[in-house]
């Protein structure tokens, strides 16, 4: 997968060069122009893996943006209302994710997210332990996690 972001990126920059102008848009046009290359040589050795996970990062990346946006507006709410009912708490949430850097890049994400920080993993690696400014429902923590960690196995191909 590294090998094709870089032969990606390097088509592009080739692009570039080629048309003697550096700007962005010629970049993404370079970009474009080696993202057919790259589907058509991927396409003829019968693979396509590598925009299948392409997709599923800028999927990764928009549902993390929604999230954040969402989870920000929550937090303003439980701020700024005039009853106060903030009831922090910590959830163990069980992961299925099972590599270091699946379950780093969940944690990242679960902490990127306002109103909750994952504060530590086990020893195992099987079970996350979020800090939440308000658990009223436990099981929608551990279902956003699980989210998380569908869009993280999507993008390394687990």
């Amino acid at each position: 997968m590294t090998k094709q972001i870089a032969l990606h990126l390097l088509l592009g920059l080739v692009w570039v060069l080629l048309t003697d102008d550096v700007n962005l848009k010629n970049l993404v046009i370079g970009l474009f122009v080696g993202g057919v290359i790259l589907w058509y040589y991927q396409r003829a050795r019968g693979s396509q893996a590598y925009f299948s996970r392409l997709l599923a990062g800028v999927k990764l990346c928009l549902v993390l943006l929604w999230e954040q946006l969402l989870s920000s507006l929550q937090v303003a709410r439980l701020v700024l209302s005039p009853r106060g009912t903030i009831r922090p708490g910590i959830v163990a949430v069980p992961l299925t994710v099972t590599r270091d850097g699946e379950i780093t890049t969940v944690a990242n994400m679960v902490t990127l997210t306002p109103g909750s920080i994952s504060i530590d993993v086990s020893d195992d690696g099987r079970v996350l332990y979020v800090h939440t400014i308000d658990v009223q429902d436990p099981q929608a923590i551990v279902d956003s996690v699980r989210r998380f960690e569908a869009l993280v196995k999507g993008v390394t191909g687990s």
